[in-house]
């Protein structure tokens, strides 16, 4: 059994810490937006150039301010991702075959991002920052368009993106990256901002230096944040 001495020992040596928890200013709130991702792409040692494809991002965030500057801000988010790449090669009779890959990602993504806020005002306050993420792969979509110039004819097919980390899979289950954030907040709640995302990992299964897959792009977001701390 503890002594009531050493209950009043740990209250103490505990109040610091209680009273930074009751300082920390607590906001969470839905956020949306639209994101424009891109792939950098490496097929048998050979770069392929893609185009950026727009996709939907919705979720929300917990914003936890331990001061007038500085938050930390997790959040928890369903975003697209993909890219349209158009590959070169050649058919069983030796014909020329160009086909157009478009690639649809769907993620559960969980950013953990610090953010930096500046020029406070009665109106709101510009904020920085960013942090790594983690995403986890949950469906789409792999249309193939082929096309034969020698002969004029085209074919086209859509399939389930398929996931996992065999050679026939199209990409891995999860990825990972980090995030640069800017935006502005004003005092009523009302965010809006834009993200850079950078994938570090390979999301190409069984892939290597020669062949490799990493998602990249940017987007701009919309949210709104109430206010959860109790006021005193």
């Amino acid at each position: 059994m503890l002594s009531k001495k050493s209950l009043v020992t740990a209250s103490i040596a505990l109040l610091p810490f209680t009273q930074a928890a009751a300082k920390v200013h607590i906001k969470a709130g839905p956020e949306a937006g639209i994101n424009f991702t891109d792939i950098w792409l490496k097929a048998n040692g050979n770069k392929y150039s893609s185009s950026m494809s727009p996709g939907l991002k919705i979720g929300g965030v917990v914003d936890f301010g331990f001061n007038k500057l500085i938050s930390f801000q997790p959040g928890l988010f369903f975003t697209q991702k993909g890219a349209t790449t158009t590959l070169a090669s050649y058919n069983s009779s030796g014909a020329y075959v160009s086909v157009k890959r478009k690639i649809r990602m769907n993620y559960i993504e969980v950013p953990l991002n610090v953010l930096f806020k500046l020029g406070y005002s009665h109106e709101g306050h510009f904020e920085v920052g960013g942090g790594p993420y983690v995403a986890f792969a949950v469906g789409g979509k792999v249309k193939l368009k082929y096309s034969e110039p020698a002969t004029g004819t085209t074919q086209e097919t859509t399939n389930s993106l398929n996931i996992g980390d065999a050679a026939t899979d199209d990409v891995k289950s999860m990825d990972a990256g980090i995030n640069f954030v800017g935006g502005y907040q004003w005092k009523a709640g009302v965010i809006l901002r834009a993200q850079l995302a950078f994938g570090v990992p390979n999301i190409l299964p069984e892939g290597n230096s020669d062949n490799h897959m990493r998602n990249w792009g940017f987007g701009v977001s919309a949210g709104y944040l109430f206010n959860c701390s109790k006021k005193h």
